[in-house]
Formats: structure tokens, C-alpha cells, sequence
């Protein structure tokens, strides 16, 4: 028996959104986006709006209700909806993969959750743990339309088709943070002013990548001193205001040259920076510190300044990615600024968590039991060593 029935019945017949104002309004706030290519990996030439790949992937009735569901209240910022936009053309793209038809939500099955997931899971640029990030959008999807045909909620993901990953904070392979030498590496490494700016302002603010580059100079309150005041829209729709001393506010004019109008981060061609230019930029200026990098990833007398030339066989993405080299990413700078707030004296969990906007104090103390997790590690096997020093030196001299 189809247990979908009722929600396809009660659903039925949906009106047309055509070009009303609402689906405007919408596709404004979804904004565009550079899609990459499965096979190739490689970005598409244009920027297409995220609502024109949505339409393109699913039935025009399952369109109508993303719409809808976008549109309510429930999804906070324009942020989450752009990323549950970026998550369900991603999922309608695996079972597109599966069975070459478009994703009908009214029709939607477990199984087909099972499909989709062992066709993500055969790509290996893609974790777990996004995998189980667009099944929560899916999820949030069809608990919307079983709502909205006034049906029980019923799960579509869950423990039996939805992969397993480890979500617990001393994870090996959760996020790390820069040590303060680490994070000079990087500064140094960076080619230009607008560089340095978007890799400081990462750490100052502990910004997600998205509100980071949202970020104008219109929303730059100038005070006495040098100083300016940095109004910026966080997740979930928090409107948060950071002060910012006179050296990085001359950083931000030295980069802009004085404007007062136009986007903080740019990129080399005066652009707006992405969430994709910003990941790029920090994984370069990881590659030529050589931060969290092996060896074999640079050629001999190659300096960190001048970039990274990769040996041969060595690559830093991919299937056959360097098991020992890590990314620096914008989560990176995240995690690197609250653990150091956490180490400040006369700082406590609950301030912490305030300047991260956690709602959880638990996601705040995560970052910081981590930390210390990797230190006592670190001691635990320091302490062996120099306890067998001189049993090691006897194959190592």
C-alpha cells in the first residue's frame, strides 16, 4: 500500500505561484549560484539562481511546496533557506542519478532516501556528515507537506537508511583550531590586502562563511579614534554588533581605498567574495604556510611565499587526497576564535557561547573539550617517548 496516498490526495490540486511577487521575493533571497559538475567537479562558467536549479530538478508540484515551505517563517534566515535550496537540489540530483526522473515529494519513500544516499556515498568528495545534512532538509521538506495535508509526520530518515557519524566533539576528525604561530603563518602567507583582511576578519569575528561575505561597509558605524562598529546578520536572522579597533578598520580602507559603499570581502577582481572564493582562499593560504601540510606536498627549496608546487602522486582533494594533510576552511577560523576566548582569563562558557551565537551552551563546550582532548593526547604520548628515550634512540641514532 502507498502510505503517501492521503498526503498525494489531500494535496492535489496547488495553485500556480507563476511570477507573483512572493516567488520574487524568494528567488532574491535564494540568490545564485556556480554549480559544480558531478563527474568533472568543475564550476559551472555562469551563476544560475538557486530557485531556476530547483525548478529544473523537481515536479512542478513538489516546486509549489518548496516555495511555500521556504517562504513560512520556520526556516529563520535567508542563510538556512539557501543552504536547504543547496541540500535538496543535491539529494533531487542522486535519485535523479537512480532513476532519470525529477524528485516528487509527494511520492517519496524510504527506499528512494536508501538510493540517494548510496549515490552521494559513491562520491568521494562528499562527507557523512553533509550527507546526513541534506536528509534533515529533506526531512524538514516532507514534515512540512505532511503538515500542511494535515497527515501525521512520518519519517522518511531515519537510523536505518541515514549513514552513521560520530558526533561527538573529540571526533579525530572534527574541526581543529590555529595555534597563534599558526595563524602568523598564514597572515604572512597571503598575496595581497584583501587577502589578509578576509582571513583576520574571519578569526576577529568567528563568522560563518555566509555572513562574513554579506557583509558591507554600509554596515560600518565610523567612531572617534579609528574605530568602526560592524553591524552583521548571524543565523537564524540575529542581528549582532562587533566593535572593531583602528588597525583593522585602516585594513578595511587600505583594501577599499577609502569607499564607503560596497561588499567588505572582495575578490581579485573587486567582486563580491562566495562562500566557495572564501573556501579557496583559506585552503591556498593553508597550502603556502604549509599549515597542516606534509612533506611531500612541496617541491625541494619551493618557500611556503611563493605557493605550493605539489610532488608527483601528491594531491590535497580527492579519492586519493594526502591522508595526512588538512584544510584550513572558514569553520577552522571559528573554532579557532572561541577556543581562544575560552582561554582567556575572565572569560566564562556562558560569554563564549554569547559571542558565538550558540543556542546550546553544550555546542560551545564542544570546541573547548576538543582542545583539550588533542592536548592530553599530546602529553599522554610525549610522556612515553621521553620515558623509552633511550630505548628509541637505539634504532633512531
Amino acid at each position: 500500500m502507498d502510505n503517501n496516498s492521503g498526503i498525494v490526495a489531500v494535496i492535489g490540486g496547488l495553485g500556480d505561484y507563476g511570477n507573483s511577487p512572493a516567488l520574487m521575493r524568494l528567488d532574491a533571497k535564494l540568490g545564485a549560484v556556480r554549480p559544480r559538475d558531478r563527474k568533472t567537479r568543475a564550476l559551472a562558467a555562469k551563476a544560475t539562481g538557486r530557485l531556476e536549479l530547483m525548478e529544473a530538478r523537481v515536479t512542478p508540484a513538489t516546486f509549489e511546496l518548496v516555495a511555500e515551505w521556504m517562504l513560512g517563517q520556520n526556516l529563520g534566515s535567508d542563510h538556512t533557506r539557501r543552504a536547504y535550496a543547496d541540500d535538496i537540489r543535491f539529494v533531487a540530483d542522486a535519485l535523479a542519478a537512480e532513476h532519470g526522473g525529477p524528485l516528487d515529494v509527494l511520492t517519496l519513500t524510504p527506499a528512494d532516501i536508501t538510493q540517494a544516499v548510496a549515490t552521494m556515498q559513491d562520491d568521494p568528495h562528499v562527507s557523512d556528515r553533509s550527507i546526513v545534512r541534506r536528509l534533515n532538509a529533506v526531512q524538514s521538506l516532507y514534515s512540512f507537506v505532511c503538515h500542511k495535508a494535515n497527515q501525521p509526520d512520518r519519517k522518511i530518515v531515519s537510523k536505518y537508511n541515514r549513514p552513521k557519524v560520530d558526533r561527538s566533539s573529540l571526533n579525530a576528525k572534527s574541526t581543529k583550531s590555529l595555534t597563534a604561530e599558526e595563524q602568523h603563518r598564514i597572515a604572512d602567507a597571503a598575496f595581497s590586502a584583501g587577502e589578509g583582511l578576509a582571513f583576520i576578519l574571519g578569526v576577529s569575528l568567528a563568522g560563518r562563511v555566509e555572513e562574513l561575505c554579506a557583509a558591507d561597509l554600509e554596515d560600518m558605524r565610523r567612531l572617534d579614534g579609528g574605530a568602526a562598529e560592524l553591524t552583521v546578520t548571524r543565523k537564524g536572522g540575529k542581528v549582532r554588533t562587533f566593535p572593531l579597533p583602528p588597525a583593522l578598520v585602516g585594513l578595511v580602507d587600505r583594501v577599499h581605498r577609502g569607499a564607503r559603499t560596497g561588499p567588505i570581502l572582495v575578490k581579485a577582481d573587486g567582486e563580491r567574495m562566495t562562500r566557495s572564493a572564501f573556501d579557496a582562499l583559506l585552503r591556498r593560504l593553508g597550502h603556502r604556510a604549509r599549515v597542516w601540510t606534509c612533506p611531500d606536498a612541496y617541491s625541494r627549496g619551493k618557500r611556503p611565499g611563493n605557493g605550493p608546487a605539489s610532488t608527483a602522486g601528491h594531491t590535497f582533494s580527492g579519492k586519493d587526497a594526502c591522508r595526512s594533510c588538512r584544510n584550513v576552511t572558514p569553520h577552522v577560523l571559528r573554532a579557532t576564535k572561541l577556543t581562544e576566548l575560552a582561554r582567556l582569563e575572565g572569560w566564562d562558557l556562558r560569554q563564549v557561547q554569547q559571542f558565538a551565537d550558540h543556542a546550546s551552551p553544550e555546542t560551545t563546550a564542544g570546541y573547548i573539550e576538543r582542545d583539550d582532548a588533542r592536548k592530553v593526547r599530546a602529553a599522554g604520548t610525549a610522556a612515553t617517548a621521553a620515558n623509552l628515550a633511550g630505548q628509541i634512540s637505539r634504532w633512531t641514532r
